[in-house]
C-alpha cells in the first residue's frame, strides 16, 4: 500500500492547489461492492477473458446478469466485455443503466463519464464528479482506494483536462500515476490522447 498527496481540485473549470492530504492505495484484491461467490470465483479464474477473449466471457456474464439483475459489478464487467468485442450497441445501454441505477458506484460513474467524453460531452464531467479531481473529495468517508479505482478515476480526469486543452494538468496526472506504477495501462492511454491533442492544438494555432 502506498500513499499520495492531493494536488488539484476541480472547481467548475478551475484548478486550485489549496489543500494537501494523503490517500492510501491498495494493490490487494478487495471489493467495495459485495459480489456473489460464484461470480467472484469466475472472475478470479477467468477475468482476462473480459479483455482478451470477450466472446468467451459474454455468455457467462449474460447468465450472471439474468441471475443477478441490476448488480453493478456484473453490469460493469458485461459492458466491458461488449466494448472489447466491438459491440457498442450493447455496451452503451448497460453503461447508462448502471450509472442511472448506481450513481455512487465509482466504476459506473467513471464509465458513464468516459462515454460522455467519447460523445464529445466532456463539459458535463466536472458536474458528474462533483468538481473533484481527487478520490478523497468524491468519497470523503474512505481512506483507502484500490489501484483500479485510482486508474479509472484519473483516466476520466486526465481525459477531461486534455479535452479542455489544459495539458499541464493532464501531465501532472500522468506523472502522479507513473509514481505509483510505471506499467499502469492508463498511462499509455492518457499519453496517446495527450500527444494527439497537443499536435491538433499546434496545427490549429499554425492555421490561424
Amino acid at each position: 500500500m502506498i500513499q499520495l498527496n492531493e494536488k488539484n481540485k476541480l472547481k467548475k473549470g478551475e484548478v486550485s492547489n489549496s489543500r494537501s492530504r494523503e490517500m492510501k492505495i491498495s494493490f490487494e484484491p478487495w471489493r467495495v461492492v459485495p459480489v456473489p461467490d460464484v461470480v467472484d470465483r469466475w472472475y478470479k479464474q477467468r477475468r482476462s477473458e473480459i479483455y482478451e477473449y470477450p466472446k468467451k466471457a459474454i455468455p457467462v456474464l449474460e447468465g450472471f446478469l439474468k441471475k443477478y439483475p441490476d448488480h453493478p459489478v456484473v453490469l460493469n464487467w458485461l459492458s466491458a466485455a461488449y466494448e472489447n468485442n466491438n459491440q457498442r450497441e450493447k455496451s452503451v445501454p448497460l453503461i447508462i443503466a448502471n450509472y442511472q441505477k448506481h450513481p455512487n458506484y465509482l466504476f459506473a460513474l467513471c464509465c458513464y463519464a468516459l462515454y460522455q467524453i467519447r460523445e464529445n460531452n466532456h463539459e458535463i464531467v466536472p458536474e458528474l464528479l462533483h468538481y473533484a479531481t481527487w478520490l478523497g473529495d468524491l468519497y470523503p468517508d474512505r481512506e483507502v482506494f484500490h489501484i483500479s479505482e485510482v486508474s479509472i478515476f484519473n483516466r476520466v480526469v486526465g481525459l477531461y483536462f486534455i479535452k479542455e486543452f489544459q495539458f499541464d494538468f493532464a501531465r501532472e496526472i500522468i506523472t502522479m500515476l507513473r509514481s505509483i506504477n510505471e506499467d499502469l495501462a492508463v498511462i499509455s492511454v492518457l499519453e496517446y490522447d495527450l500527444d494527439r491533442a497537443s499536435i491538433a492544438a499546434i496545427q490549429e494555432s499554425d492555421f490561424f
